[in-house]
């Protein structure tokens, strides 16, 4: 009997050396991969990634300009005159759990900008594209990106430049997306200043105008860019303006010209075919001007904003769902309300871009730079390094 008791000791005492052995730790936790705005999670975790785009960010070589546009005039400085003149728009920020209620920051990212897209990489990392008007400096105009790789705290600031683009296009309205390789595709306007034989219609019925078209341009860590050869996408004797893909199972193309919203599809978004109208209304004859859109649970949402016909301005951001991305429906309520009250907004609200960067939803939209500014430092976004 002595002995059993000896024997069940023994036992125990080795499983106790058992249970109490340390775990292996893994001191390199494999990092978090976040979904790109445009590909589902799955493509964005097995995409074979660039290696410098998981290398630390530059520093900025753009510092944008702060304020309105002041022109020279007899009577001394004064504000441009034109209505809505894009180099005195801003772009500020809001912020959202759900894409659905959003919350205004109160932070200007990027002043003398306008028509802002946004895409998200693999990384996490946010990129935020505009046109923007540099005055305050070389007087130069061209296409900027911000970009936060610390989920919107603050931003790194470049020209993003099109290699290969001739110096007389023009370069509007700028729409980028993140490929399943890590890339990035820029979609944008342009028509050459030189071609000076009357060949469109410009919004007032003269042909007066070379027509824009659409056009694409690639790149390997979404500041250096390339022109892709051949038009995207062009309409007979019309402008072809403010572009804005998606990718829902194939690759839409919505745009607008003077007659109206076009919608266009590609397998490889390249080559687009099958252009027709569309109208996605809030009430009869007046329709929403999709801006941007992106994957979400359970399907695609897109964010556009409607002209309002007495006023002449977009006044309230909306939004859109597809569980397919084909047929979109109008959801219920505003996601943004233009407020006259707000000290650094004026005149409208429109163009919004957003991304899901971590938990949040990130929108930038364009409003005008008020009359006698208020605007003071802390309101800017915070400049990486400074």
């Amino acid at each position: 009997m002595r002995g059993v008791v000896i024997l069940l000791v023994a036992m125990l005492l080795g499983c106790t050396e058992m249970t109490t052995e340390e775990p292996a730790i893994n001191a390199s936790p494999t990092p978090p991969v976040y979904t790109t705005v445009e590909e589902n999670t799955t493509e964005a975790a097995s995409a074979p990634l660039p290696v410098h785009i998981t290398d630390p960010l530059p520093a900025s070589t753009l510092t944008p300009c702060r304020g309105a546009q002041l022109f020279e005039y007899d009577e001394g400085n004064v504000r441009d005159e034109l209505p809505r003149a894009s180099e005195n728009e801003r772009i500020m920020v809001a912020r959202s759990g759900d894409g659905l209620d959003w919350d205004r920051m109160d932070r200007i990212l990027m002043d003398a900008a306008t028509t802002p897209d946004a895409v998200v990489d693999a990384h996490g990392r946010i990129y935020v594209y505009a046109k923007h008007y540099h005055y305050c400096e070389e007087d130069a105009e061209g296409f900027a990106v911000a970009v936060s790789d610390d989920r919107g705290w603050s931003w790194h600031y470049y020209w993003a430049e099109i290699d290969g683009l001739p110096s007389t296009m023009t370069q509007e309205q700028p729409d980028v997306i993140a490929l399943p390789d890590g890339r990035f595709r820029m979609y944008f306007a342009s028509s050459d200043l030189l071609e000076t034989r009357p060949q469109c219609d410009d919004d007032e019925g003269r042909n007066v105008l070379a027509c824009a078209k659409l056009y694409s341009a690639i790149s390997e860590d979404g500041v250096h860019f390339s022109l892709e050869e051949g038009v995207r996408f062009e309409l007979d004797r019309q402008h072809v303006t403010h572009p804005t893909v998606l990718h829902a199972q194939r690759y839409q193309l919505f745009s607008r010209s003077a007659n109206g919203n076009y919608r266009a599809v590609s397998e490889d978004g390249i080559s687009f075919i099958g252009a027709s109208g569309y109208c996605w209304a809030l009430a009869p004859g007046r329709c929403i001007r999709m801006a941007n859109g992106l994957t979400v649970p359970e399907g695609y949402r897109f964010y556009g904003a409607e002209i309002d016909p007495l006023l002449g301005e977009s006044l309230a951001v909306y939004s859109l769902f597809s569980r397919t991305g084909e047929s979109w429906v109008v959801e219920d309520g505003y996601r943004l309300l233009f407020n006259q009250s707000r000290r650094l907004e004026s005149d409208f609200i429109g163009d919004p871009a957003v991304a899901k960067a971590s938990n949040y939803y990130w929108m930038f939209y364009s409003t005008a730079i008020p009359d006698n500014d208020p605007a003071v430092a802390s309101d800017y976004a915070r400049q990486a390094g400074g």
